[in-house]
């Protein structure tokens, strides 16, 4: 067995080779596409009868290698590579197989934690809905499935539901054993009975563990993290030494979940002391910004890895910024951390949309996160010109949605409307080109970056990669 990371290493560069085996995955993958419900049709290839087992033993053995190269914290993207091969291989058995095969819950719930732990959360998510609440989980598999689904509410109801049981308690298990140990046929079903309040026991451990883990979210406790993570360490250790199979893995895919998932949360990635001369609002929105998007009915409580670098770079109001990600990479994530701070520092933000339909979804989506927060939002698009109300709300709005046009007709009215706004995010930054639309967003654009006072304003530009 590998120990040393080049042994590692070297055998998951091996087993992830694209002909690995006589190619091994994309014989997997073309006989998922051809068959249903685990069967092939009359013409289909000659195609091994051990190729499930094959592409299961493949999985699990690569899954052991990847895990022990990110516990010693060795090539994040080999890494990554190796999980989304796993996943790859547990679907190519289970995606179009038998629906009937008792062991289809646990298989799908690792190639949902593959799929997870390499980066690749929204196929996880993907996997994960198309199975639904149809899917033969086990308790504990279904608890983590929530963690991967960021359905943290839902996830709170199973583990009220679980202790409400009682299954899992000292007691209750006591009981059933002395309950089995009593009886004249206690004997010979001791063994099945004492695997179950095993299981029960170790259920127990991973539900409170999880309960620890929520807790740590809520107060944004690091402490309560290691608890968890420690919870989860027992169990996996009793898992070993009883050889019992699907808690052990659940128990260590579970601690890297929620490891992954504290090293990406707003609580480890948006610093806690307030920067600098912003003292007790930074603090108060930052924490408000977090218990918001906790509380969505799907928790928005992580950043991306495709954010990371943006968001690092969003609390410094001297950085400008442009982001060029793919559409539902992120970027809207990155430019409200950039209000967020803006409104720290006590200044204002227009928010410029080329066009007046993406005002009005930008509009109600950043009621839906700032209004919460205290902050008033309006809009200015529609008719030519600038009334009166369009004026007021310019000056005094916390967050201004405006199209190029309209914000044009009211500073030529009156420039010093923008004197104290501190941000300016302009959306959809691809859209400056050679048209008659683009070259008056360009030109509004460049009037703003030709004020004066430019220079203490920071702009924040928002563009969607295409091709």
């Amino acid at each position: 067995m590998a120990t040393t990371i080049e042994e590692i290493v070297a055998n998951i560069r091996e087993a992830v080779d694209a002909g690995y085996r006589e190619r091994l995955l994309a014989r997997g993958h073309a006989r998922s596409i051809i068959w249903k419900e685990g069967l092939l049709p009359e013409d289909a290839p000659p195609f091994s009868p051990l190729l499930s087992y094959d592409l299961l033993s493949y999985a699990y053995s690569l899954l052991a290698l990847a895990l022990r190269l990110k516990e010693l914290e060795g090539d994040g993207d080999l890494c990554c590579q190796a999980f989304e091969q796993v996943a790859g291989a547990i679907e190519a058995v289970y995606a179009n197989g038998d629906p009937e095969d008792i062991e289809n819950g646990f298989h799908h719930f690792i190639a949902a934690a593959s799929y997870h732990l390499g980066h690749y959360s929204a196929r996880a998510y993907s996997l994960l809905r198309k199975i639904g609440d149809g899917g033969n989980f086990s308790p504990i598999e279904r608890a983590l499935s929530q963690i991967m689904l960021r359905n943290l509410s839902q996830l709170e109801s199973l583990i009220l539901d679980w202790r409400l049981k009682g299954n899992g308690d000292d007691d209750a298990i006591l009981a059933a054993l002395t309950q089995y140990a009593s009886r004249e046929d206690g004997a010979e079903q001791v063994g099945s009975v004492i695997h179950d309040q095993i299981d029960l026991a170790l259920s127990d451990n991973l539900f409170r563990a999880l309960a620890i883990f929520l807790t740590a979210l809520e107060r944004g406790d690091g402490e309560l993290v290691g608890q968890s993570v420690e919870r989860l360490n027992v169990g996996l250790e009793i898992s070993a030494e009883l050889n019992l199979l699907p808690q052990w893995w659940a128990h260590r895919l579970g601690k890297h979940l929620l490891s992954d998932l504290w090293s990406s949360s707003f609580h480890e990635r948006l610093p806690l002391a307030p920067p600098e001369g912003e003292g007790a609002e930074w603090t108060k929105l930052r924490n408000l910004y977090i218990a918001l998007l906790y509380r969505r009915p799907r928790a928005e409580i992580d950043l991306w890895p495709s954010q990371y670098d943006a968001a690092g770079r969003a609390l410094d109001e001297s950085d400008d910024l442009v982001v060029s990600l793919p559409t539902s990479a992120g970027k809207t994530r990155i430019a409200e951390l950039c209000i967020l701070k803006c409104l720290a520092s006590g200044k204002r933000i227009i928010f410029v949309t080329p066009l007046r339909a993406l005002s009005a979804q930008t509009e109600v989506a950043l009621q839906r996160t700032f209004a919460p927060l205290g902050k008033t939002i309006s809009t200015l698009y529609g008719s030519i010109g600038a009334s009166a109300y369009d004026e007021d709300a310019l000056r005094e709005r916390n967050i201004i949605v405006a199209t190029p046009e309209k914000l044009d007709f009211a500073l030529r009215n009156e420039p010093s409307l923008i004197n104290d706004v501190g941000l300016i995010v302009l959306d959809e930054g691809h859209m400056i080109g050679l048209g008659e639309r683009e070259v008056r967003y360009e030109a509004q654009i460049q009037r703003l970056l030709k004020r004066a006072d430019a220079d203490t304003r920071r702009i924040v530009c928002t563009e969607r990669v295409i091709g």
